[in-house]
């Protein structure tokens, strides 16, 4: 996927109204990661999936 800058700002507008909670960093950094390979893009989930699930596993822990 490859996004024009208006195109960003569109889609930060979009989300903003869905969520309010998705900051224009967010958004902006879940974009770069959708121009990934897709190899790349799968290695940035599973970090992230990880680094998710640890955090619920010591929330249920505390």
């Amino acid at each position: 996927m490859t996004c024009s800058r208006d195109s960003e700002d569109f889609i930060l507008r979009a989300l903003a109204g869905v969520n309010s909670k998705f900051d224009k960093k967010t958004v902006t950094r879940l974009l770069d990661i959708e121009k990934l390979d897709p190899t790349d893009k799968e290695h940035v989930f599973a970090m992230l999936d990880a680094f998710l699930a640890k955090n619920k596993l010591q929330a249920i822990l505390k």
